[in-house]
């Protein structure tokens, strides 16, 4: 779905800010937090770095149409996982 340079891009930028912040979230946390707009779970460098790897609108019609064609959603890396649930919010 997404270009690989781009989710290795992702991946080093989450990586590296979760390791350097020692956040604890799990993904779900993270994403009750996106969909209930909590940031002080977030943090404002975390909500600066979503802001950076959002997908992009290429990247969103590519997931709507995958989905649309029936594949199986898990079938996707966990990074397009992630991304496809922050982008449908």
């Amino acid at each position: 779905m997404i270009n690989v340079t781009r989710i290795a891009n992702l991946i080093h930028k989450l990586s590296y800010f979760l390791v350097l912040k020692k956040i604890t979230l799990t993904e779900q946390q993270v994403l009750a937090a996106i969909t209930n707009l909590d940031f002080r779970t977030l943090g404002t460098e975390f909500i600066d770095l979503l802001t950076n790897i959002l997908p992009n609108e290429q990247e969103v019609k590519a997931f709507k149409n995958y989905e649309s064609d029936g594949k199986p959603l898990a079938a996707l890396s966990p990074t397009d996982q992630f991304l496809i649930q922050v982008s449908l919010m």
